[in-house]
């Protein structure tokens, strides 16, 4: 890593970016996942301190169709968040006067009137060591250091949202574990090892444990009659004082029988011994949310900004990070509830085998019309904890149009670089694909998913 070619980088956006504020509105395009909704919310957060008017638009990705829409708004300044740097040959077809790209997955090739503050090209790890909205962090601080304090913690929700906490106890490294311990000198952030159970510090256990979607627990998430007999079969009582008791209120020694009888019933139900012990690791809770807060665990957070993403509710979103609350509130709990809702009813779906393809460690789940695109993502997150022995790579495909399906796909075998066999995958199919080394997606017909499950495993041999 070079700090000063990550200065160099930073330099050269404030500087592209001065320019924009000269000529007035500028096109904000960003991802709607946690990461993306998490780096649009500090950058817009930048524009209004500066006084610059702006139009947010929130995509799902980069496709020429969608690249086509944005040019026809006619925009001279255009600035991508979480997104672009594969698609940097596209967005120059726009015709747009100026482009900053602001990304943290892997960049292809240069473009004219394009700059990219990407930290990849600093020669930083960006698929582990810094988000995008922790990129867009560094920009808003290098520009306005003074008010870091108001959104600091949405590049450590956004890190998290990207599942990028692999380093040991599933803590944050490289520039993400820097901006966390900035975070925690300026008295906004706290993390410290503990269980990593959905709204552990307010819940009732029962159900904390029946809501914990990450990691998912076979059996337990969704269902508070299975984690009420589960507590009780490891010698944990639910209820005290005829009520159901909650996490606070176990003895160190029970804390111990909890965390340790939570990874022997996850190894019980096949998950691999990295996802059972995703259970226990560190905590990052941000001090300025009370504990009953679903904005104080900062992964929990992050869970709930992409269920408002894939759930289309982008505004909500928005709200809420900038620290509105009350109707914003009330709408966010609608929606995760939604969410939630809709995901059981998918996973069941998945139990029952529907759709399962496999080849040579390969599955995948063809769910067809049955699921939004928008939840491929998440799905295939979820089957990580589900997958047998032997399985490399797991994926769910959903129909986009009816001639098109998209595939989001996560690595079981930490051999296998997601990302980079999408890269060589979409030009064989004419498609449109890419990622980090351990998740992605690609936009491809559906006649051609055979295919497509041939060369991931023609590329797995080969890795």
């Amino acid at each position: 890593m070079s700090a000063d070619s990550l200065n160099d980088l930073l330099g050269e956006a404030a500087d592209i970016l001065s320019e924009m504020f000269s000529e007035g509105e500028v096109l904000v395009v960003s991802h709607y996942d946690a990461d993306g909704l998490s780096a649009a919310s500090i950058f817009t957060s930048l524009l209004e301190e500066m006084q610059v008017p702006f139009h947010l638009k929130i995509v799902e990705q980069l496709y020429p169709e969608i690249l086509g829409e944005i040019g026809k708004l006619g925009y001279e300044n255009v600035v991508f968040l979480d997104l672009g740097s594969g698609y940097k040959s596209l967005i120059a077809k726009m015709g747009a006067k100026r482009v900053l790209i602001v990304d943290h997955h892997l960049s292809l090739g240069d473009a004219p009137r394009v700059v990219e503050l990407n930290p990849y090209l600093a020669g930083i790890d960006a698929s582990k060591d810094i988000s995008a909205a922790g990129t867009a962090y560094l920009l808003y601080r290098r520009l306005l250091p003074g008010k870091r304090d108001s959104v600091i913690h949405l590049a450590v929700t956004g890190a998290l949202g990207d599942r990028q906490d692999a380093g040991p106890k599933f803590s944050l490294t490289g520039v993400n574990r820097e901006i966390a311990e900035e975070a925690r000198g300026l008295g906004l952030l706290d993390f410290k090892v503990g269980l990593r159970l959905f709204g552990v510090s307010q819940r009732p256990l029962v159900r904390a444990l029946a809501n914990t979607y990450d990691p998912y627990l076979p059996g337990l998430t969704g269902n508070e009659a299975a984690c009420y007999d589960f507590l009780r079969k490891i010698g944990i009582d639910p209820m005290e004082d005829g009520k159901l008791r909650k996490y606070t209120s176990l003895s160190p020694e029970e804390v111990k029988r909890l965390a340790t009888g939570l990874i022997k019933y996850l190894l019980s139900k096949g998950v691999p011994l990295r996802e059972a012990e995703r259970i226990f690791g560190y905590i990052y809770l941000y001090l300025r949310e009370p504990p009953g807060s679903p904005f104080h665990d900062l992964r929990e957070y992050a869970y709930v900004l992409n269920a408002l993403g894939r759930m289309e509710s982008y505004g909500t979103a928005l709200a809420v990070n900038k620290g509105f609350r009350g109707r914003y509130l009330v709408r966010t709990l609608e929606v995760l509830r939604k969410y939630k809702k809709t995901l059981s009813r998918l996973l069941k779906a998945i139990e029952e085998g529907r759709g399962r393809v496999e080849k040579d460690g390969i599955l995948l789940y063809l769910l067809g019309e049955e699921a939004s695109p928008k939840l491929t993502g998440p799905l295939s997150s979820l089957l990580v904890s589900m997958a047998d022995a032997g399985t490399k790579l797991v994926g769910v495909a959903a129909s986009v149009d009816g001639e098109h399906v998209k595939v989001s796909l996560r690595r079981i075998n930490e051999d296998y670089d997601v990302g980079g066999a999408l890269q060589k995958i979409s030009e064989k199919l004419s498609a449109y694909g890419g990622g980090h080394p351990a998740a992605g997606g690609i936009l491809i017909k559906k006649e051609k998913v055979k295919d497509l499950l041939s060369l991931l495993v023609a590329n797995g041999d080969n890795s």
